[in-house]
């Protein structure tokens, strides 16, 4: 299929670039990425004029998609828009190539994505400033205090916190984080403001590391205001989610290439047994535990019920909603298994997840119901944050399932997950319905996130981490750490791939591309 998709990611990391791209050749389409030597590198902020320029240039070879993360294209990546110093006249020029491209290439269609600045709940500056490593968990509080005013919902107790909090925090540090904060949000209105006027025809804004009440909850609020109230032709959404985005703006694309009718055929509307063959695909979203699905996920802001629902749209494609979240009659494409987020909001960075098969043995029949349609089943599992469910991915093995899926996702939040799974089924039925799809890519990309997700995130990282006696996931590695890290994590995956009866891959080329050991990245080959 002709090349006509690109995307300047979020950053650097395998997930924001390799992830995307695995995501594209399951339909077939080679995506095109910047050269790595102008993506930032951890806190190195990538070269934005560099970035601005390769932006023009694949309109001029004539990409007819170009998905942008504009954190990369303002300040240089994810990090670099926390940490940057850069005034905010500068940052707004960037913007302006956004202009250029579309006033010079009409028929090159952007859509972009722009993040809420996060505060994470942590005293943790490895992706923050500095000052965040003695002040970070009180930053987070004052904002979620602030919203709380601004809604007039504070309390007496509460004003007295947030009293303490104004005087605990230097008052250069709240002002410096204002600042940034301010920043930031006039660059989102300014996005706002682009797709207004049509030069964005989609504008995803995006949050992680959020609650119902903290900074970036009551910044999306002034932000859907605007939203609402400017005349926007285009696409304007908001929601939870960070990492995935990347899959998200690579299946708007897909959809886009795929959504032409098939001509000559009185199938064209609905194809054979319900499948959809023109049109945008069509995900049906079902989950064995409805009640789960009004759950908030740890570190977002918005219950299952409506997150689901907005990255199925994000993606450009259609949701189909049973009753009750069960099976639908209506047809689809792709299914999408969710296993919900369980009432004790565990993080797998820190807890070891329970053995609960009575959830897990509840979504695993159900996908084997969904299987028996004989389309595409992807599962989104969002049980647990950081980590897919073990529990689950044996019941599965168990009974034949895992495998026969077209896609597993259940990495690090909710918006992650469900991004990714969403992303992988749109790919999964475009390849379908385009005739390129890519049996031995599919079965390489399942791999991957199994491993990755329940091997890796799920058990080993905890164990790893304790092996080498590190503080947190984002405790950068001493002296000879890092290679005894490879060592063991090379042979966790090794035997992940025996357990869960994929023998015919093996795992090389392991690493860390932050040098800590919450991310990790390797390659699978034939053996």
């Amino acid at each position: 299929m002709n090349a006509g998709v690109a995307l300047l990611p979020l950053d650097e990391r395998p997930v924001n670039t390799t992830l995307p791209r695995d995501v594209a050749a399951l339909a077939g389409v080679d995506l095109a990425l910047p050269p790595a030597g102008l993506l930032p590198r951890g806190r190195r902020a990538g070269d934005v004029e560099g970035l601005g320029r390769w932006l023009r240039s694949q309109a001029d070879r004539g990409a007819g998609s170009i998905g942008v993360c504009l954190d990369t294209l303002v300040h240089g990546g994810l990090i670099a828009a926390r940490i940057s110093e850069d005034a905010v006249e500068a940052c707004l020029g960037r913007l302006s190539v956004l202009a250029e491209v579309v006033a010079s290439h009409p028929a090159t269609t952007l859509e972009a994505v722009s993040l809420v600045t996060r505060a994470s709940n942590s005293d943790d500056a490895g992706e923050e400033p500095e000052y965040w490593s003695r002040h970070g968990r009180r930053l987070h509080r004052l904002g979620a205090l602030l919203h709380r005013r601004f809604e007039d919902a504070l309390d007496r107790e509460g004003s007295g916190e947030l009293e303490a909090l104004e005087e605990a925090v230097p008052a250069e540090i709240r002002l410096d984080f204002e600042h940034r904060r301010l920043r930031n949000h006039l660059i989102n209105l300014r996005a706002l403001d682009l797709a207004s006027q049509g030069v964005l025809s989609t504008l995803l804004i995006t949050a992680d590391d959020t609650a119902r009440y903290s900074a970036g909850s009551l910044e999306q609020r002034w932000l859907g205001h605007w939203a609402g109230a400017l005349l926007t032709s285009g696409t304007v959404m908001m929601y939870p989610g960070a990492d995935e985005v990347g899959c998200t703006l690579v299946a708007r694309a897909l959809n886009r290439m795929a959504s032409a009718p098939v001509a000559g055929s009185e199938e064209a509307a609905t194809g054979r047994a319900g499948r959809v063959t023109a049109g945008p695909v069509r995900i049906a979203v079902a989950c064995a535990l409805p009640d789960d699905m009004e759950r908030v996920p740890p570190f977002e802001n918005s219950p299952l019920t409506e997150s689901v629902l907005r990255q199925v749209e994000a993606a450009g494609a259609v949701p189909v909603v049973g009753q009750r979240w069960g099976l639908p009659a209506d047809p689809f494409d792709v299914l999408m298994v969710v296993h919900p987020a369980g009432i004790d909001g565990l993080d797998l960075v820190v807890d070891a997840p329970p053995e609960a098969p009575g959830p897990a043995t509840a979504t695993a029949d159900l996908v084997a119901r969904a299987m028996a349609f004989g389309k595409p089943v992807v599962v989104a599992d969002v049980r647990y944050a950081n980590g897919s469910d073990p529990v689950l991915v044996a019941a599965l093995r168990r009974r034949g399932l895992l495998d026969r899926l077209a896609g597993y996702a259940g990495w690090n939040t909710a918006g992650n997950t469900l991004g990714t799974a969403v992303g992988v089924g749109v790919a999964v039925a475009v390849g379908e319905r385009l005739g390129s799809g890519s049996p031995h890519q599919l079965e390489k990309l399942l791999v991957h996130r199994l491993l990755e997700d329940n091997v890796y995130q799920a058990r080993g990282r905890r164990v790893l981490r304790e092996e080498l006696g590190l503080a947190s996931t984002g405790t950068l590695f001493g002296p000879g750490q890092e290679a005894r890290a490879v060592a063991m994590a090379s042979r966790m995956l090794e035997e992940g791939l025996r357990d869960l009866g994929f023998t015919g891959w093996r795992v090389e080329d392991v690493g860390f591309p932050w040098h800590r050991t919450f991310e990790i990245d390797f390659e699978l080959v034939t053996r």
